[in-house]
């Protein structure tokens, strides 16, 4: 579930509508998975959970759309913050335990379209898709215990973070 605030300015040229908007959601949800493997010596077996999520986003776009009476098809695409977190934890039985646990702000881009219907007086309803796309981010945890060697067992990480959404919006239009 998303939730926020949207604002934005938009421009009439006979047909055409053109703007810019920005907005402020919280999000709630989050992805995850566990899995066993067998080390392919020894027969030791080691579990990795992770889990990603997102807890805001913030976007602020560009918005072109053509009118047609009362309704608006637009496309939409521009810059894209938010604030993410990776958890991972990796047993085995051997007692190793390792643990990592990343969160940051990332930019990223969202791209979208959508449909705008002006109702009575200055309301409007939205039904719109949004896809946003952070990139990676990539951690380096060090192991608790050393099996072979001195030096350092090192873990690496590395989570793309994408967000697809299909939001409804009821818009209030201030001004003319």
């Amino acid at each position: 579930f998303a939730g926020g605030v949207l604002a934005g300015h938009n421009f009439a040229s006979g047909r055409c509508v053109y703007g810019l908007e920005g907005e402020i959601s919280g999000l709630t949800g989050s992805a995850s998975r566990a899995q066993t493997q067998v080390f392919p010596i020894g027969g030791c077996c080691f579990t990795s959970s992770q889990k990603v999520e997102a807890d805001w986003m913030m976007t602020l776009r560009p918005r072109i759309g053509y009118a047609f009476d009362n309704a608006l098809v637009y496309a939409t695409g521009g810059l894209a913050l938010a604030r993410l977190r990776y958890i991972e934890q990796a047993t085995d039985t051997a007692g190793d335990i390792e643990n990592t646990d990343v969160r940051r702000v990332k930019t990223g881009y969202a791209l979208g379209a959508g449909i705008e219907y002006a109702l009575s007086g200055r309301w409007s309803v939205r039904g719109a898709s949004l896809y946003a796309n952070f990139g990676r981010i990539s951690a380096d945890t060090i192991a608790s215990i050393n099996y072979v060697s001195p030096t350092p067992l090192v873990y690496s990480h590395r989570v793309d973070f994408s967000y697809s959404t299909a939001r409804v919006a009821l818009s209030y239009r201030f001004g003319p």
